[in-house]
């Protein structure tokens, strides 16, 4: 299923139907909820968004927040 995703914006509509509160980071599960389901998800997307596309992993300094970095774009799947 995944080797037809071909762009970010295509992983994200997958991710975003298989997200819960099982997949967030542990510290985010309690807060977890369906009205924000990127929430507690940016470890796991940024390994798959890297896994996919390539480019490099980042972090936030002042939150525990990742995102990647593509020939120079920013990838935020979960920045919400």
């Amino acid at each position: 299923m995944l080797n037809n995703i071909k762009k970010p914006e295509e992983l994200k509509k997958f991710l975003l139907n298989i997200y819960s509160k099982e997949t967030a980071h542990k510290n985010y599960k309690k807060k977890w909820n369906k009205d924000n389901p990127t929430y507690g998800q940016c470890v796991p997307t940024v390994l798959l968004v890297q896994e996919i596309f390539g480019g490099e992993i980042y972090k936030l300094e002042e939150d525990f927040h990742y995102y990647n970095l593509i020939d120079g774009k920013i990838i935020d799947l979960t920045k919400e």
